[in-house]
This record gives structure tokens, sequence and C-alpha cells, in this order.
């Protein structure tokens, strides 16, 4: 379940910058933008798409939940 602050993260149509907290979701965010953004706009390659996190584990939890 998503607090309302995420939600309005994932009603956004383009670009996103998150800046949080440690434990308050950014990882789970960040996943489901991307696959908003790729069930949204078919022709969107997932190369397409640039996420940027500035955690080695984060990076791994989200390689992992979007494969």
């Amino acid at each position: 379940m998503l607090t309302p602050a995420q939600e309005q993260v994932l009603a956004r149509a383009s670009h996103t910058v998150i800046i949080a907290n440690a434990g308050s979701g950014k990882t789970r965010v960040l996943v489901e933008q991307y696959i908003k953004f790729l069930l949204d706009n078919h022709s969107l390659s997932p190369r397409e798409i640039v996420t940027i996190t500035f955690s080695e584990q984060s990076a791994r939890d989200i390689k992992k939940k979007i494969r």
C-alpha cells in the first residue's frame, strides 16, 4: 500500500525526483514509476528510462524488482 505522498509521485506523467528519508519507500516508488511508464507508453523502451540512485543496495533492489 502506498502513502498519499507516494501516490502523488506516481500521478506525475514526466520527470520525477524523489528526495526522502531512509525507509520512506523511495525505491518502491521508483520501481512503481518505472513499471507505470512502460505500461502507459508501449512504444517506450526500458533503455529509454533512467533511474538513478545513490545507494548500491537500492540499485540492486530496483534491478531485482523490475526484471
